[in-house]
């Protein structure tokens, strides 16, 4: 009796399942004592039943070794509980299909898949219990009718059921560790959320959790507005794991124990190395988050043994070395909190329509849907931007009022008011004098103290209204760089811009990209950015020359161009206004 009781709990403690640390340590699993400590307390503290995981962070710090063991163990889990066919709902003879994502079946070997094949090759436990297909290079297969294979397109999993999958997003970048184009990537990337979806209604348990494993993993320096949104998507989802690793923190022996500060930057403020508590506190209050408890989600605490090198490049330590992506395309501005804090209802409308057609079909005037009771302190400077290219026809225009100082002593604007120039039906066009003419006709009910236009194509329009009013010919470049985009938001953040609300502002902010590499704010394909143009540029102009009553443009030749951001942050600082 005693004997069999032996044999039972033998049996027993072979179907128990071990933890992950066990997994890789143990001589009869994989037997390896090279995975960092970092991961091994990771991949130990995940769920069991988690079907996603996000690993993204610094270049160097194991996230594709991690990926693979991980995948491995969960393999194991799978087939330790009996048929992966009979837990999965499947009939007996399903083929059931992992996908390791790559360019190339050679590329994938390159990337992780001949080490996830070494793993499964090497391992004591599947060797004794599911040996793979040794005379098979190109894919990992079970006797259970389980297997990995590398794909590349949608077609190559089709038809197929599919448990887990792992897709390195660097192998898809053009120009990095694969030889992938962009298209390849976007194929991958909406493959991901198609496979997502499949593996959600094919193995969903009744507790939210699924029966499968996504990997997921990014580099900061590949990093895509795809993982930043997917980490969005899963925000707060139980059955998700989200892990950004920092190379000093997956190797803390090789750095000192004592560190300095790196802001890592925001949309309204370039990272930078915090050197004092004062500059500190002006660049929490200058992206709004001052006081708010939210302040160490822009700080990193870095070992001083890395500072050189983020003296030489704080762009490519920040990625290298924390994890953090400084120059990726993303949304110009996602949270729209402080632009509903900017409007007030104590603004009136000083037109009688929100957009208006200057037609070259009839002699109507813009002047003429012109409010002039409406007008509130016409006295204060006004300055005025036009957005038109004229090739194509639509433009804005949008006046903003300097106030003055504020209880902060900062310098107050108010819009008082942006309006659309549309086309016409065909065949007519938008005629140019009938906007020149405006400019001219506003200038004697308010107090225009400063005019300009973006385009090369309106300087013949610039310099007569300027020449007829006696104002400074300014050109402002708002597709050269983002520094004014930053200055509005900033604006905002400080609560220095009062204005109605705007829909079409709202809708223009969250579809316009920004891209960090080539510092430009852009339209969304398929969008629009005549309102948010047309409000920067009037901001910009109202705050810098609108507000000063006086000139600056000893600085420059009579014809001001501000089209690079070094000449605007000249603009700028003249002013008084710090980096930050």
């Amino acid at each position: 009796m005693e004997n069999l009781l032996e044999v039972l709990n033998d049996v027993l403690l072979t179907n128990e399942v071990v933890d992950f640390k066990t997994f890789v340590t143990s001589p009869n699993f994989c037997n390896n004592h090279d995975l960092y400590d970092y991961w091994i307390e990771k991949g130990t503290s995940i769920d069991p039943k988690t079907s996603e995981i996000i690993l993204d962070g610094s270049i160097g710090g194991g996230k594709t070794t991690f990926s693979n063991y991980y995948f491995a163990y969960r393999v194991y889990c799978l087939f330790s509980q009996g048929s992966p066919q009979t837990q999965l709902g499947l009939a007996q003879n399903t083929e059931i299909y992992c996908l390791y994502f790559s360019v190339s079946l050679d590329m994938a070997k390159k990337s992780g898949f001949l080490q996830l094949y070494n793993i499964f090759n090497e391992c004591a436990w599947f060797n004794e219990n599911y040996p793979i297909d040794k005379g098979l290079r190109s894919s990992i297969s079970f006797p259970n009718k389980f297997h990995v294979d590398y794909a590349s397109t949608e077609s190559h999993q089709i038809g197929l059921s599919v448990w887990g999958f792992i897709l390195d997003e660097a192998n898809f970048r053009s120009g990095g560790v694969g030889t992938g184009v962009a298209e390849e990537y976007q194929e991958v990337t909406q493959l991901y959320n198609q496979l997502m979806d499949r593996l959600v209604s094919r193995f969903s348990n009744p507790d939210g959790s699924v029966n499968a494993l996504a990997i997921l993993i990014s580099s900061a320096s590949y990093q895509s507005s795809f993982v930043e949104k997917r980490k969005q998507v899963v925000k707060g989802d139980r059955w998700t794991t989200c892990i950004t690793s920092v190379s000093y923190e997956v190797k803390p022996e090789r750095y000192s124990k004592e560190t300095f500060e790196v802001f890592i930057g925001s949309g309204s403020a370039e990272p930078c190395i915090i050197e004092s508590d004062e500059q500190r506190t002006q660049l929490f209050a200058a992206i709004g988050v001052l006081g708010t408890g939210e302040e160490e989600k822009f700080i990193r605490h870095v070992p001083i043994n890395l500072k050189k090198n983020f003296k030489d490049n704080i762009a490519l330590a920040l990625q290298n070395h924390c994890g953090v992506p400084t120059m990726i395309v993303g949304s110009f501005m996602s949270n729209l909190k402080y632009l509903y804090d900017s409007y007030t209802e104590d603004i009136p409308t000083i037109f009688t329509t929100e957009s208006i057609e200057a037609s070259n079909e009839n002699d109507t005037q813009i002047i003429e849907y012109l409010i002039p009771n409406n007008i509130q302190f016409a006295e204060r400077p006004h300055s005025l931007y036009l957005d038109m290219n004229l090739t194509g026809d639509r433009g804005n225009l949008t006046c903003f009022r300097y106030d003055g100082k504020n209880a902060k002593n900062l310098d107050v604007h108010t819009r008082v008011f942006s309006i659309k120039i549309v086309p016409p039906h065909y065949p007519y066009a938008t005629k140019i004098s009938k906007v020149q003419q405006f400019v001219f006709d506003i200038s004697q009910f308010v107090n225009l103290v400063s005019f300009a236009s973006d385009q090369y194509q309106s300087e013949q329009l610039r310099q007569e209204v300027t020449t007829e009013l006696g104002l400074e010919n300014i050109r402002i470049s708002l597709d050269s760089t983002d520094k004014p985009y930053m200055h509005w938001q900033r604006g905002l953040v400080e609560g220095r811009i009062r204005q109605s609300k705007d829909t079409l502002l709202e809708t223009e902010v969250q579809e316009a990209v920004h891209d960090y590499k080539r510092h430009r704010v852009i339209k969304a394909k398929g969008s629009s950015d005549d309102n948010l143009q047309g409000n920067v540029g009037a901001f910009f102009l109202s705050d810098t020359y609108g507000k000063t009553g006086g000139s600056i443009a000893d600085l420059y030749s009579e014809k001001i161009n501000l089209i690079g951001g070094k000449a605007i942050d000249r603009v700028l600082s003249e002013l008084g206004y710090s980096k930050a």
